[in-house]
């Protein structure tokens, strides 16, 4: 089928310093995700009615915005870079440390999937804010895990004009995408 995709799996997640109103360019790609741990929060709007006494159906009704989309991964055994990149503080070698008070850390996040049939999806949210949290501890057989949520925010330039927030492209794989 022309210009479908069977979009599985992910191949790519990284992070960029969004621009302004557009998507980051300086992706830092994250080398591992969980298996099975990226989630789309795509929420619905609410709809609200407008009714008149005596009439069954509304006389208008329209969509007004609902909880804020997301997009989660969990990111195994973190890198110091990976916590200071999704939690904010500082490093000293291979040692993080937390920030004293929570950062607003802002972000343009892109995933990729796996190629199949000579094509891939690309999803790129121009503006997030994301938050980190170790969400699980270490045991016998399992490693600790980095929750990332990365929540979808307008896009909106320096003079006002607001931009699309994100975007979905089937792509071919001319070369191997970035993952």
């Amino acid at each position: 089928m022309k210009g479908k995709s069977l979009a599985v799996g992910c191949a790519y997640f990284g992070v960029a310093d969004p621009g302004d109103g557009v998507p980051g360019t300086d992706f830092t790609q994250v080398e591992i995700v969980e298996e099975n741990s990226v989630v789309f929060n795509f929420n619905d709007p609410n709809t609200v009615n407008f009714r008149a006494e005596g009439m069954d159906e509304p006389w208008a009704v329209f969509d007004k915005a609902g909880d804020p989309d997301s997009i989660e991964i969990n990111i195994p055994s973190p890198t110091a870079d990976e916590m200071v990149l999704f939690c904010g503080g500082t490093k000293e070698g291979d040692k993080w440390i937390a920030p004293v008070t929570r950062p607003n850390l802002r972000k343009t996040v892109k995933l990729q999937t796996l190629p199949y049939d000579g094509k891939y999806t690309e999803y790129v949210f121009v503006n997030c804010k994301i938050l980190g949290k170790l969400n699980q501890a270490p045991n016998s057989e399992q490693s600790d895990i980095l929750l990332v949520r990365a929540t979808k925010l307008a896009a909106i330039t320096a003079d006002g004009k607001q931009m699309a927030p994100y975007t979905r492209e089937v792509k071919d794989v001319v070369v191997i995408p970035e993952g």
